[in-house]
């Protein structure tokens, strides 16, 4: 199971933190990245998730 906050960290890198379950506003990024938007975290939590599964049954 891909979590929010790894979604997160693979947009943004650096260091942040907050929830493993988001949102996004309740996170705080020490290195000045940029938040990404919540559409892009949904995206990319698809898109982890999907490349996930696959492996879990490769």
């Amino acid at each position: 199971m891909i979590t929010y906050y790894e979604a997160v960290e693979e947009l943004v890198g650096g260091g942040f933190g907050g929830p493993s379950v988001g949102p996004v506003s309740s996170y705080v990024f020490y290195d000045g990245q940029t938040p990404p938007t919540e559409e892009a975290i949904q995206t990319k939590l698809a898109e982890m998730q999907a490349e996930y599964d696959l492996q879990e049954y490769a």
